[in-house]
């Protein structure tokens, strides 16, 4: 079985959003998640699941809710659906009794992005096992990410196969503070398309600038101007501290109309969402890095979804970690 490691390859999350801070982002495997993501995929082999019931060979591909206790509940679906739906425009769209994503009639569509349904289309028709994960509440997801995808090839026809879990955190959401308009830009629908840009369209975030945005974030802000939504700016969120003492990150988005920018920032406790790690102590809504305060031996881990990426420096005072700060 031959297993292909996308640590190097595909770093992104809805963290936008792959962060602390949205990614929507950062692709983590583990041998937990490798276990899981085995298991899952072991699952996706069970009858239900071949494409047709007269052909035992041919596997059913594409983006289902994951079969086990980890699965989406039916009300998380049903906000799955609808945003999908709006992004999209496909009328039928819906998760079958399987829990696989179709798109039914793909000629029914009203409204909608011409890009976000090319990337269902691309999703459903493609070559990938996507496995939709619960993880709410967890301190390893931020919004959403992107883990431990594998290659399997099927020994009877030599057919490679692309393998993954999409964890969502629903409760991340519920702390997001924002204007109607920026709110609608990053919700659960566009965090699943932020992750299928990464598993099925190969897309990359930028990781390595402060200012950057990346390929992935690229297509998303397509998708964002066929709707009329705002658009974000940068991959990396920024972190700041209000006057109460509380940690908040933000990302920033720009809507264009009539030549016209108008701003919004899009905004969540940093301590409610994710995992809590270090301190921040930079306190400039303008600055262009977050500063992160290291305690002891901690090593910083931010997810694909946060798009908090930096390298560490020392200063006389104290070790920190830089992170570029912009909207993931």
């Amino acid at each position: 079985m031959a297993i292909k490691d996308y640590s190097r390859s595909r770093i992104g999350s809805w963290r936008a959003p792959g962060a602390i801070i949205p990614t929507f982002f950062t692709i983590i495997p583990t041998f937990f998640s490798r276990a899981a993501l085995a298991l899952a995929f072991v699952c996706s082999l069970a009858a239900p699941l071949l494409a047709m019931p007269g052909d035992p060979s041919r596997l059913r591909l594409g983006l289902r809710n994951s079969p086990g206790p980890d699965k989406l509940s039916v009300a998380q679906l049903d906000i799955l659906v609808r945003s999908l739906r709006e992004r999209a425009g496909f009328l039928e769209l819906r998760f079958d009794e399987d829990g696989f994503l179709t798109l039914g009639d793909r000629t029914r569509i009203a409204g909608g992005s011409a890009t976000a349904r090319a990337l269902l289309v691309a999703t459903v028709d493609g070559s990938n096992v996507i496995l939709l994960r619960n993880r709410p509440r967890s301190s390893e997801v931020a919004f959403a990410r992107l883990v431990a995808s594998s290659t399997y090839t099927n020994a009877s026809t030599e057919t490679r196969i692309d393998s993954c879990l999409l964890e969502i955190d629903f409760h991340d959401f519920a702390q997001l503070r924002g204007e109607r308009e920026v709110m609608a830009a990053f919700d659960p629908g566009f965090a699943t398309l932020h992750e299928l840009g990464h598993a099925v369209l190969a897309l990359k975030d930028d990781r390595t600038s402060a200012q950057g945005l990346g390929g992935c974030e690229m297509h998303i802000n397509r998708i964002r101007r066929e709707l009329g939504l705002p658009e974000r700016q940068r991959y990396s969120a920024r972190a700041r501290q209000t006057a109460h003492g509380a940690r908040v990150a933000e990302l920033l988005f720009i809507q264009r109309k009539q030549g016209e920018p108008r701003w919004f920032y899009l905004s969540w406790e940093i301590d409610r969402v994710g995992r809590q790690v270090g301190q921040v102590v930079e306190r400039a809504r303008p600055a262009d890095h977050i500063m992160v305060t290291l305690r002891g031996d901690e090593t910083p881990d931010f997810s694909l979804n946060a798009g908090l990426v930096g390298k560490a420096k020392k200063s006389r005072r104290h070790e920190h970690f830089s992170m570029p700060a912009t909207p993931s």
